[in-house]
């Protein structure tokens, strides 16, 4: 799997320079940890118990969260007024509740992606992730009070050590008559995919023939109480939070389990689209995938049956270090579970939910979240478009047509091109997802489905013919969220459609490391439905010349390499392992190249206002509008 480097030392790099007087202090002053020059990867879970002690430190650290969040988590610390949108108080259970803590975690990690006025910086480049789960499952904490623990405690006792033992290991009693294994509750990788409310409804309802419900013996406050000890289990120092520890509560430190030769993977099936069933007997297949050589390769796979809506598999080989996933064939495509990757100490057991999607071609689903385009001039009677889009499924159902492409493929996604675009070439890195068909009226087809909640980079270029003036329509068969469109200078065209609104320039290095500057133009109202087209008009404000048709050729080593918007992580194929955890979808991106030129500007003018060449109202304009224009674009690869 080819990770990409990480876009957040951007965002990272624009809340630790000077900023603006509007900006909050714990953002324009407050001074930042040492960042080392290499990030290691996130593992995508905790690997050891978590320490609420250790989170509290984080929290109410110097620089840490209570400046924004407050020292209880309610939302009202000092820095709180300046901002334009109302922090969480996760001291509320109503607000905590329907969360899991890989939520809270993804948050922590790459931040919100808000503007100045409304900004979580992402911490991912301050903090290892080992802070960033101590400090987000503190801040979910935050929601429990000592009695409801005290109260929780005592109704684990009563009710629930005889399945899952006086910890929460899963080793009670009577676990060994469990039709499928008793989760592990101390395991720290366990309870990060569960919000409260989950668990409140597995208590509730019970799970079928496995656990009985407990709505008739347990009052909601019980329940809810029964929760908040659960949640405790695979906490180390959960003391802090009650006013008497508990007589079973854990220690801070979980002995090391052993690794035996096997372990048993289990699951229960879901249907994430609204009205969605699940099927009787469902074929299903384990599969062990080893990515230690750089490529995949399946080093075990075993077939099975869902009894209902849980399935089993018993001894399953134990591969440190390799990945477990379930895959099945439903509603005519392959889906599957989020890998996990085995760890030493893991226990005996894998949990490996699988949640099922029906299929829809229903075009209202998708939207373009970000489409960038950049138009060159070769030559005086060609251009060179070069576009990128981020597009994002934002239904419940896995996106896929039933037209097949011409060797058979499935078609998901289509971008048609203008008529008589020539020479049309994909990305390097999307040409295993996507097709050109077409000849006169080319079109860009997704020959893989695109799941609900994901977002797919697109990035291709073509060429026009023009005579003088450049006008053509795109279809856009998706809504757009926002257009930007960039245009060279000293090519001297600009764009005349009174519908696009100018913007701050870019410059962007040419093949002798010179610097091109691009006039940038936005779209205000960007086609907001599916069906519409985006029609450009570039025309010249003073004559080619043919030493500015030379400069503009030196460009193309720039612009061709079609770095034009922020890259989701395309991580091991189909199985999606930079998404370690259910919940928790941190993409890896790397920097592009009018990312880096947008930060360039703003340090450049930065210098010019610390200089006094500008006045501070202009600069402030500026600066407001040049950040602006970058989190919009690193918003591209947000998924939700």
């Amino acid at each position: 799997m080819a990770w990409l480097a990480a876009g957040l030392g951007i965002v990272l790099l624009l809340t630790s320079c000077s900023g603006l007087s509007s900006e909050p202090a714990i953002i324009s002053t407050a001074p930042l940890p040492t960042v080392t020059a290499t990030v290691p990867p996130d593992i995508g879970h905790p690997i050891a118990p978590i320490s609420l002690a250790a989170g509290a430190a984080i929290f109410n650290g110097a620089q840490g969260c209570q400046a924004c969040h407050g020292t209880s988590g309610a939302g009202n610390g000092v820095t709180a007024a300046n901002f334009t949108c109302k922090i969480p108080n996760a001291t509320d259970p109503t607000v905590a509740r329907s969360a899991t803590i890989s939520d809270w975690f993804a948050v922590t990690t790459n931040g919100n992606g808000g503007d100045v006025s409304c900004l979580m910086p992402p911490w991912q480049a301050r903090l290892t992730e080992k802070q960033r789960w101590d400090a987000a499952s503190y801040l979910y904490s935050l929601h429990y009070t000592p009695d409801v623990i005290s109260t929780g405690a005592k109704i684990w006792a009563a009710n629930c050590v005889q399945c899952h033992g006086e910890h929460g290991a899963g080793d009670g009693p009577k676990a060994k008559d469990s039709a499928r294994p008793v989760p592990d509750f101390t395991d720290p990788a366990y309870l990060i995919t569960h919000s409260d409310s989950d668990l409140y409804n597995s208590i509730s309802k019970g799970i079928g023939a496995i656990m009985p419900a407990f709505a008739d013996k347990l009052d909601e406050n019980a329940r809810w109480a029964a929760v908040a000890y659960l949640r405790t289990l695979s906490w180390g120092g959960a003391s802090i939070l009650s006013a008497t520890t508990p007589t079973v509560a854990p220690t801070a430190t979980i002995p090391p389990i052993p690794d035996t030769p096997t372990i048993t993977v289990s699951g229960k099936l879901s249907n994430g689209t609204p009205g969605g069933k699940i099927p009787d007997n469902l074929p299903l297949t384990l599969q062990i995938l080893d990515q230690s050589s750089g490529s995949i390769k399946q080093t075990a796979k075993i077939d099975g049956t869902a009894i209902g809506e849980s399935f089993t598999f018993k001894d399953v080989p134990r591969q440190i270090g390799q990945s477990y996933v379930i895959t099945t064939q439903y509603a005519g495509v392959q889906q599957f579970t989020t890998p996990i990757a085995l760890v030493a100490g893991a226990g005996t057991s894998i949990d490996l939910p699988l949640t099922l999607y029906e299929t829809s071609g229903d075009p209202s689903h998708i939207q373009i979240q970000i489409q960038q385009i950049i138009i060159d001039f070769p030559s005086s009677s060609n251009a060179l478009i070069e576009e990128g889009l981020n597009i994002t499924n934002m239904g419940k159902t896995i996106f896929v047509s039933d037209q097949k492409t011409s060797v058979g493929n499935p078609i998901s996604l289509q971008v048609p091109l203008p008529s008589g675009s020539q020479h049309v070439a994909l990305d390097p890195n999307v040409q295993n997802q996507f097709v050109v068909t077409g000849a006169t009226s080319p079109i860009i087809q997704g020959i893989t489905p695109l799941p609900p909640g994901e977002a797919r980079p697109l990035q291709f270029s073509f060429s026009l013919p023009f005579d003088r003036m450049l006008d053509f329509s795109q279809p856009s068969p998706y809504s757009v969220a926002a257009l930007n469109i960039y245009v060279p200078a000293p090519s001297g065209f600009a764009m005349s459609d009174p519908h696009y609104k100018t913007t701050t320039p870019i410059t962007l290095k040419d093949t002798n490391n010179q610097d091109i500057q691009y006039n940038a133009y936005t779209l205000a109202n960007a086609p907001s439905v599916a069906g519409g087209a985006i029609h450009i008009v570039v025309a010249p404000g003073a004559s080619l010349q043919a030493d500015d048709a030379t400069s503009r050729r030196n460009t193309l080593g720039v612009v061709l390499t079609l770095a034009l918007i922020v890259f989701a992580g395309i991580g091991l194929a189909v199985w999606r392992l930079n998404r370690l955890d259910r919940g928790n979808r941190r993409p890896t991106a790397r920097a592009n190249t009018i990312a880096e030129a947008l930060t360039q500007q703003i340090a450049a003018l930065d210098d010019h206002f610390e200089a006094g060449e500008i006045p501070q109202s202009e600069y402030e304009a500026q600066r407001s509008q040049l950040k602006a224009d970058l989190i919009k674009l690193l918003n591209g690869a947000k998924t939700a």
